[in-house]
């Protein structure tokens, strides 16, 4: 899947946090908003430890990890926030990032820097860090609260199919990330108000329609960014 924008999407997309919705009951919090951010964070955590320090894709996932956890058990230990301030200050970051896009631009497919080729070793490596992760990761959901619904079922796994690709698709995700805020937003307003199948039909609606917009933004971006100036 070669198109960063359709890539950001697909992973994007709140198919595992339906299927825990489904199954836990669970309801919406702040913690929810937070975990978003915070899985945005990571892949900038990860893209900054590839290309800033140069470390390996692996070290540098387990290092998105460790951020990851911490902020988690970090908030897990705080009071949870009301929802309202914290969606107004999700939202503000979010256009801070959407301003920062428009006046930089998104950044350029680094095709000049091809991935190392695939060895069975490499695979064998790989997915065995991924089962162990995110298994214990899953363990851990009980006591990650909101954060375990929108993590590892993404990050990790598409963290080590980016390559060079981290740092574009960090910002991608960066903007597309409104969508899932819409999602969780859109669940809070009406849960314990409606029946459950219909709190995530109304969800899923808010999602796309979100998503449907930030397409027209990142296609706006991209236009500033490669039409000539004067």
């Amino acid at each position: 899947m070669r198109s960063r924008p359709l890539k950001a999407f697909i992973y994007s997309m709140p198919i595992p946090i339906t299927l825990v919705m489904l199954a836990t009951n669970a309801t919406v919090t702040a913690s929810h908003l937070i975990g978003v951010v915070s899985l945005v964070l990571f892949f900038f955590v990860v893209a900054w430890l590839i290309l800033r320090l140069g470390w390996h894709t692996l070290p540098a996932v387990a290092g998105g990890v460790v951020f990851y956890l911490l902020v988690a058990l970090g908030a897990k230990a705080l009071p949870t926030p009301a929802y309202l301030p914290t969606l107004a200050v999700v939202v503000v970051v979010w256009i801070g990032v959407v301003v920062h896009a428009f006046t930089r631009g998104l950044p350029a497919r680094q095709s000049e820097q091809p991935d190392a080729p695939v060895t069975l070793r490499g695979e064998a490596l790989r997915l065995g860090v991924l089962t162990v992760a995110t298994f214990s990761l899953v363990f851990l959901g009980r006591f990650l609260g909101g954060f375990a619904v929108t993590f590892p079922y993404s990050g990790i796994l598409v963290s080590f199919g980016l390559g060079s690709e981290t740092r574009a698709f960090a910002r991608n995700f960066a903007i597309g990330s409104i969508s899932l805020v819409a999602f969780f937003t859109a669940h809070w307003l009406v849960q314990d108000s409606v029946d459950q199948w219909l709190e995530l039909v109304v969800a899923w609606a808010s999602f796309f329609a979100v998503y449907g917009v930030v397409a027209l933004l990142r296609r706006t971006i991209t236009r500033k960014a490669t039409t000539p100036a004067g």
